[in-house]
């Protein structure tokens, strides 16, 4: 991105996108936080008890969440056959970087 580009942003998107960036250090942090304490934990565990997992597993997805995933994946295709977005292509370009190609 452009220092122009950069300054065509208005006052309202410049606060969302510091908002955003906080949002994201403070889920860094805590994942941080989080990981920490389960390894303390398992350290400092009584002989014989088992270890803490970091991540638990959740269950299948219902049938109606299966269905709505399906549906929205559907929707999703359709737009980007019907009007095409390029902008991932747009920042890789101003990177400098190559987007790898589906089946290629």
């Amino acid at each position: 991105m452009s220092k122009s580009e950069y300054n065509e942003f208005t006052r309202a998107e410049l606060l969302f996108i510091r908002k955003e960036w906080e949002n994201k250090i403070v889920f860094d942090s805590t994942m941080t936080r989080d990981a920490v304490m389960n390894a303390e934990y398992n350290v400092n565990r009584k002989k014989g008890k088992k270890f803490r997992k970091l991540w638990i597993k959740t269950g299948k997805l219902t049938k109606t969440q299966k269905e709505n995933y399906e549906d929205t994946k559907k929707r999703i295709l359709e737009m980007e056959r019907e009007k095409p977005t390029n902008w991932i292509e747009k920042i890789y370009q101003a990177n400098g970087w190559k987007l790898k190609k589906k089946g290629g």
